[in-house]
């Protein structure tokens, strides 16, 4: 087992096609439903595995190739062979590690400030908020650490921090119906640890930030976190129960588009976006024609893992190499000692091997 730079490509590449198959699939409200909304979950997480885990396993079969990777080898290796040193790579790794831990570092500053700001809000002791809070945590059997503040700087209803959790809400009145939803839905966020994934995927996409495919995950599993979370709160209501959450959700809404303070804050989970956009119309419609756990076909669900499983071994059972057409009539080559010689510094020579036929290939530059 082993990391080179073609394993790394590939890596890329399959963990890429794998996100764009499942955006377009899960676009579907009958895959979601026929699926269900956790293991489509789960198969993101394979493609972020995909991508982060760029192995050339020893069953991998190396297949020569003479297209882009064969230029890759021509222009880069050639690069450095006048020095002797990769400088190429070198730069490339300054520009991408760079770019990663200055993404990394704001990220954590921003972080770290809304964390402060927060911290310093006064935390609501109103009897009814408690009331209904204690509600909640009676209906699902805990006994949470969590405050619930109130802040000027947020417009939204929103939850945040991993070891001192809290529930912002809004300088607004709201009726009885709507407090329970917004602190059932941000309790539910907090249960089903959703800030952590959703800070896990912001860091991989600092990492993974020249990939734009990677902003489309962060994007689709964002989504998928607050319908899961819709889910999970509606799963077993009866339907006039239902338009009361979603009718709680509108009035947020409303209340939000009223003001024009548009902050940002890093690593909160939000009751909904600030605009009405498809977003919200997807989880409402998924509320309304879901009903948690019902719907799931275990036929679909095991084709589509079998499916996923089957391209996710494909992808680690090949990788491209640089390679030409005429070593596949290359079988031996006996020289005789000092046939050829060539100061180190000024030849390049690599060696592939094909686990499966047993062949060495073996290309060069002088």
């Amino acid at each position: 087992m082993r990391i080179t730079l073609f394993s790394f490509i590939m890596s890329i590449l399959w963990g890429s096609i794998l996100a764009v198959l499942l955006h377009f699939c899960r676009k579907k409200p009958l895959f979601l439903r026929k699926f269900g909304i956790r293991n489509v979950l789960f198969l993101y997480m394979c493609c972020i595995v995909r991508m982060v885990f760029p192995y050339e396993f020893r069953f991998a079969r190396a297949l020569p190739s003479e297209g882009f990777f064969q230029g890759i080898r021509a222009n880069v290796g050639g690069l450095g062979a006048g020095t002797g040193r990769p400088w190429f790579f070198l730069a490339f790794a300054v520009v991408w590690f760079g770019t990663s831990a200055m993404l990394l570092l704001r990220f954590l500053v921003c972080y770290a400030k809304s964390i402060r700001e927060f911290s310093g809000c006064r935390i609501c002791e109103e009897e009814r908020i408690q009331r209904t809070f204690q509600k909640i945590l009676n209906e699902c059997g805990d006994q949470a650490k969590l405050t619930i503040r109130r802040s000027r700087h947020v417009s939204i209803p929103m939850g945040v921090g991993i070891l001192k959790k809290s529930i912002l809400l809004p300088e607004d009145n709201y009726s009885d119906s709507e407090l329970y939803y917004i602190l059932l839905h941000e309790y539910t966020h907090f249960r089903n640890h959703d800030l952590l994934i959703k800070i896990a995927v912001h860091i991989l996409s600092c990492m993974l930030w020249w990939n734009p495919v990677v902003y489309l995950l962060k994007k689709d599993i964002a989504q998928l976190l607050e319908i899961k979370c819709d889910l999970s709160v509606t799963g077993g209501m009866e339907d006039s129960r239902k338009a009361d959450y979603l009718t709680a959700i509108v009035s947020v809404l409303k209340r939000a588009g009223k003001r024009n303070r548009a902050e940002e804050f890093y690593g909160t989970a939000a009751l909904v976006a600030r605009s009405y956009g498809s977003e919200t119309v997807e989880r409402f419609q998924a509320v309304s024609i879901h009903s948690s756990g019902r719907n799931q076909n275990g036929f679909v669900m095991a084709a589509g893992f079998l499916a996923i499983a089957m391209l996710f071994y494909l992808s680690y059972s090949f990788t491209l190499h640089p390679g030409h057409q005429s070593q596949r009539d290359i079988r031996a080559i006996e020289t005789a000692p000092g046939a050829y010689d060539a100061p180190r510094e000024d030849s390049f020579v690599d060696i592939m091997r094909n686990t499966k036929s047993g062949y060495m290939y073996l290309y060069g530059e002088p």
